[in-house]
């Protein structure tokens, strides 16, 4: 029997190399997921009875995409909906943010079951621009913290929507196109009922 070990050699090389190269390293955790992504395709133990061979894990590197960009997606608009909680004024927005919470939360933890299974890494923060976003709506009072935490959340789910109908058809693996396909209805209930809170204003 050929044992064939394709070692992590690559990986701990361009670690190296990041850490060595003038001191810039990545900046957030989407980036962070997105690179060990890209290096864990080129290290695995294979074993094989005939012939060596260097089979890819996880998955395509579009689905590895999505992934990421949903996760910090919904990251972000749980963040932003807890700050309605503590600075929102009125009963139809708050009741809003708790439904963004809730639906966005349940969201975020099946794509995380499907990571798993599909040893996808996941971003565990938002990214730089999310941050500065979510900092942003935190300095706001009153109506106007109001006014911009729904024209925020109106433009991330314009985002989510396209993100999420494109994957809906181009996603290779069938876990997340499916769940692509089970969470858009939400994504655009969502839209719908904050632009007619919008319309009220």
């Amino acid at each position: 029997m050929k044992k064939i070990i394709a070692t992590s050699c690559i990986l701990l090389t361009v670690l190296a190399f990041q850490s060595c190269d003038g001191g810039t390293s990545i900046e957030n955790s989407s980036d962070t997921a997105k690179s060990v992504n890209i290096l864990s395709d080129t290290a695995l133990i294979i074993e094989s009875t005939d012939s060596a061979f260097i089979k890819s894990t996880g998955v395509d590197k579009y689905d590895e995409n999505f992934a990421t960009e949903a996760a910090n997606g919904s990251m972000t608009e749980i963040a932003l909906s807890k700050l309605v909680k503590k600075k929102g004024t009125g009963k139809v927005i708050k009741d809003y943010a708790i439904m963004i919470i809730q639906d966005h939360g349940d969201a975020l933890n099946k794509l995380k079951m499907i990571a798993v299974a599909e040893k996808i890494i996941l971003p565990e923060t938002v990214t730089d621009l999310s941050k500065k976003i979510i900092d942003s709506l935190s300095k706001k009072k009153g109506i106007n913290f109001n006014k911009e935490y729904i024209t925020t959340i109106i433009s991330d789910h314009k985002i989510a929507i396209d993100l999420f109908t494109a994957a809906s058809k181009e996603c290779k693996d069938s876990s997340l196109k499916n769940y692509a396909v089970q969470t858009l209805p939400a994504l655009k209930r969502h839209l719908d009922y904050i632009e007619k809170i919008s319309d009220k204003k």
